[in-house]
C-alpha cells in the first residue's frame, strides 16, 4: 500500500491534478490519500471515489504503508511543512518517504525554504525535484542526492474533443505569502494585460480537473499566469503564452517549451506581444514527449522501490549559478491555525444540519 499526500484538496485544480495522476499511474486501490486537514479530505471524497484520510492519521498507518509518497506542487519550503506536516507527525513516520516532482517556491532571486525543514528532508529516501532552479536551491542548503523529477501534470492524457476558436484567459492574485517572489505590482498589471486581449475568462478556482482539462483541450489558444494552466494547456496541445507571476512558470515550462511563450510583466505590453499565439514547434514537442517518456520511466522504477536507479534525464541540463538568498514566510503561530481549524469545523456542522 502506497500513501500519497501533496497540497490537494483546497480547490486549487494544478495541485488536485498531480494526485490525480499519481492514483492513475499508481492504480487507485493500491493508495490511501492523505489531505492535510478533514475539510480538504471532504472536498476530495466529493469529488473522487477514493480512499481518503488525514495526515492526522499518518503515524499510525504508516505501519502499514510500503511508502509514502509527497506528490508534487510547491511544498517543500517552511510555511506549508511547518503548518500541514509538522515535525511531531514526520518523526512518527515507519515506512520510507519519498518527495516526487516538489518545488520550491522561488523567484526575485528569493526562495522560502531554509533548514527548519531538516526534519522532512533528512528523513526522505528520494527526492525528485521539479526543475533546476529547485535543485538549485536544494544543493545550496543540503548535501544530498536528489534528481530532476518534473511536474506530474504533464502524465495529463490528452482529450480528443471538437475545438473552438476561443482564446482562454485565466487569472489568479498572488496570495500576500508569496508576494516577495512575483514582479512588482504583479496583480494590476496581469489584470489590465489580460483585459487587453479580450478573451474568455476561465475560472480557475471552482473548476474540477475534469473540467479544466476539457477546456484547454477545446479552446484554440490559451494566455494565463499559474504554471499548471500552462502545463496543461501543453498536455493538450493547445498554444500557449504565460505572464510570468513567480520563477516557477519559467523554470518549469522551460524545461518543454521556447522562452518567447513566458512574459516576464515589467508593465502592461501591446497585445502585440501575445497575439498571435504560434503553434507549438516540432522542437517543443518533441522535448515535451522525451520529458514525458522520462517521467513515466522515473516513476515505474518508485513503483518498483529502485530509488537508485533513475534514468538520466534525456536534454541538455542548464547551468544555474543564481545564489537565491531567503525571503521568508514565517508559519502561522499555533493559535491561528487552531482557531482556523475551530471555526472551518463550526462550519462544516453547520452545513451538515441544514442538508439533515
Amino acid at each position: 500500500m502506497i500513501g500519497v499526500t501533496g497540497y490537494y484538496g483546497y480547490g486549487n485544480v494544478g495541485d488536485d491534478m498531480l494526485m490525480l495522476n499519481l492514483l492513475n499511474f499508481f492504480g487507485p486501490h493500491n493508495i490511501v490519500v492523505y489531505a492535510p486537514s478533514e475539510k480538504a479530505a471532504g472536498n476530495l471524497r466529493a469529488q473522487f471515489d477514493w480512499l481518503v484520510s488525514t495526515t492526522q492519521f499518518l503515524p499510525k498507518d504508516s505501519e502499514q504503508l510500503d511508502l509514502l509518497v509527497f506528490g508534487g506542487g510547491g511544498v517543500l519550503h517552511d510555511s506549508a511543512m511547518l503548518n500541514l506536516w509538522p515535525k511531531r507527525i514526520i518523526e512518527q513516520v515507519k515506512c520510507p518517504i519519498a518527495l516526487l516532482g516538489l518545488g520550491i517556491p522561488h523567484g526575485e532571486d528569493l526562495t522560502l525554504a531554509t533548514h527548519k525543514i531538516d526534519y522532512i528532508v533528512n528523513k526522505a529516501c528520494f527526492i525528485g525535484l521539479r526543475d533546476f532552479e529547485s535543485k538549485a536551491i536544494f544543493k545550496q542548503l543540503w548535501n544530498k542526492p536528489c534528481f530532476l523529477f518534473p511536474d506530474l501534470a504533464l502524465l495529463t492524457e490528452r482529450l480528443e474533443v471538437q475545438r473552438f476558436s476561443n482564446l482562454l484567459l485565466q487569472f489568479k492574485r498572488v496570495s500576500s505569502d508569496f508576494r516577495r517572489l512575483s514582479p512588482k505590482h504583479f496583480d494590476s498589471i496581469a489584470k489590465r494585460q489580460l483585459g487587453m486581449l479580450k478573451g474568455e475568462m476561465f475560472s480557475w478556482k471552482t473548476a474540477t480537473c475534469e473540467q479544466a482539462v476539457k477546456a484547454m483541450a477545446s479552446a484554440s489558444a490559451c494566455v494565463g499566469v499559474s504554471m499548471h494552466f500552462g502545463l496543461l494547456a501543453l498536455t493538450q496541445h493547445t498554444p500557449f503564452k504565460m505572464v510570468q507571476y513567480q520563477g516557477k512558470v519559467k523554470s518549469v515550462l522551460g524545461l518543454v517549451v521556447d522562452d518567447s511563450r513566458i512574459v516576464y510583466p515589467k508593465k502592461v505590453y501591446k497585445a502585440e506581444k501575445f497575439l498571435p499565439i504560434p503553434a507549438f514547434s516540432k522542437h517543443e514537442l518533441d522535448r515535451f514527449f522525451l520529458i514525458k517518456d522520462y517521467l513515466k520511466n522515473c516513476l515505474h522504477r518508485i513503483k518498483s522501490f529502485k530509488f537508485n536507479n533513475i534514468p538520466k534525464y534525456p536534454l541538455p541540463v542548464p547551468q544555474i549559478n543564481t545564489r537565491f538568498k531567503y525571503g521568508g514566510v514565517k508559519p502561522k503561530p499555533k493559535f491561528l491555525r487552531n482557531l482556523r481549524k475551530i471555526v472551518s469545523s463550526a462550519f462544516d456542522l453547520i452545513r451538515t444540519a441544514k442538508a439533515d
